[in-house]
C-alpha cells in the first residue's frame, strides 16, 4: 500500500536540472524520439487551383480556440494538397506555432496542412498521446521562446530546433489519465464557449430583424420614407467612432500589459475573453481602452469583432474603433 503524501512523491535527481525535477519513473525524450516533425509552408498564391474547400490549411489565427482544430479560414483544393503531399498531416498530429508568436496549439481532427509558421508533430502512439504534447507545449511557452535563435524581429524555433527539444514523458497508462483530466476541462470551457456563440447568434437574429429588416417592436404602426423608419436616416461610422490609431513602440510597453492578437479572438463572438501578454513584443503595436471595439481587418478574419474587456494593446492587424458619441 503507498501511504506516500502528494508532497513526498519521489523525484529523479539525476534528471532535475533542466526541468527543476520530475517524478521518478518519468522520462525525458527529444520531439524527435517521439515523433516526425512537419514544417509546413505555403502554395504558390497565385495558383488559384491550389485553393478550395477540400482540406484545412491551418495558420497561427486559425489556432487557440478550441483543442481540436477542423476548419481553417483558408482551404487547399484536391491539386493543392496533392502539391503539398509531402507536408500532409494525418488526424491527430500536434501543431505547435513557432514563428513570431510561439505556443499556440492544436490537434488535427482530419487529414490538413498548415503553413510555415507551424511546426508538426505526428506522433508514434506507441510512445505519446496527443493530447500529452498538446497540454505539454501549451503551458510551457518560456521554454519555447527560449528555443528560438535571438537576432531576428520574430522569435523563430527552426525545425531543427523544434526536433530537439525537449519533452517530459510518464508512462502511456499516466499520459491518458492526465490528458483526460484535462480535456474533461477543456469540454467545459469549449461547452461555455459554444453557449456564448448561441447566444450571439440569437442576439446577431435579433438586431438584424429589427435594425436591417425594421421589424422592430411596434413596425407595423410606423411611418416610413424613403424605406427607412420616420426619423432616421443613413449615416456613416466615421459619425459615431474613430480610429484613434494610438501606436506605442514595444520598448515602451509594460511586460503585464495585455495583448489581443488575431490568435485571441475567437470568430463571431463579440466576447473576448482571451488574451496574452506584452513580455516577448517586437514590433509596434495599438493601444485600446476597455469598451472600444477590435476588428480583425485581414479578409480572412473580417468576422473576427469584440469589445475589449481591459485596457491593453493589439496586433497592428486589428483596427481599434472608439466611440466619438458624448454619454
Amino acid at each position: 500500500m503507498n501511504t506516500s503524501k502528494p508532497d513526498e512523491i519521489k523525484v529523479s535527481a539525476a534528471k532535475s536540472d533542466a526541468f527543476g525535477g520530475i517524478p521518478e519513473g518519468w522520462d525525458i525524450k527529444t520531439v524527435k524520439d517521439i515523433g516526425r516533425v512537419v514544417t509546413g509552408k505555403t502554395p504558390p498564391t497565385k495558383e488559384g487551383k491550389y485553393f478550395g474547400r477540400d482540406y484545412p490549411f491551418i495558420k497561427i489565427p486559425d489556432m487557440g480556440e478550441s483543442v481540436r482544430i477542423e476548419n481553417s479560414a483558408m482551404m487547399l483544393s484536391h491539386e493543392g494538397a496533392q502539391y503539398m503531399r509531402s507536408l500532409k498531416l494525418p488526424p491527430n498530429s500536434v501543431m505547435v506555432s513557432c514563428l513570431a508568436t510561439i505556443g499556440k496549439v492544436g490537434i488535427t481532427v482530419k487529414d490538413s496542412f498548415t503553413n510555415q509558421q507551424i511546426n508538426s508533430i505526428i506522433p508514434d502512439s506507441n510512445k505519446v498521446v496527443p493530447e500529452w504534447i498538446y497540454y505539454y507545449f501549451k503551458n510551457n511557452t518560456v521554454y519555447l521562446e527560449s528555443l528560438g535563435g535571438g537576432g531576428s524581429v520574430y522569435t523563430n524555433i527552426s525545425k531543427g530546433r523544434f526536433e530537439n527539444a525537449e519533452i517530459v514523458l510518464p508512462s502511456i497508462a499516466e499520459q491518458r489519465a492526465i490528458a483526460k483530466i484535462l480535456s474533461d476541462l477543456d469540454a467545459k470551457i469549449e461547452l461555455n464557449h459554444q453557449m456564448n456563440k448561441t447566444l450571439e447568434h440569437i442576439a446577431r437574429a435579433i438586431f438584424k430583424q429589427w435594425f436591417v429588416d425594421f421589424k422592430f417592436p411596434g413596425y407595423e404602426k410606423a411611418k416610413f420614407i424613403d424605406d427607412l423608419p420616420e426619423g432616421w436616416r443613413l449615416g456613416t461610422l466615421g459619425e459615431i467612432a474613430d480610429n484613434p490609431r494610438r501606436g506605442i513602440n514595444p520598448a515602451k510597453i509594460v511586460m503585464s500589459t495585455p495583448y489581443i492578437g488575431l490568435e485571441h479572438m475567437s470568430r463571431r463572438c463579440i466576447s473576448l475573453s482571451e488574451w496574452g501578454y506584452a513580455d516577448n513584443l517586437e514590433s509596434n503595436k495599438f493601444a485600446f481602452k476597455r469598451g472600444e471595439i477590435l476588428f480583425g481587418k485581414l479578409r480572412p478574419y473580417f468576422h473576427k469583432v469584440g469589445i475589449a474587456p481591459i485596457d491593453g494593446v493589439c496586433s497592428t492587424d486589428i483596427l481599434v474603433v472608439a466611440s466619438n458619441m458624448i454619454s
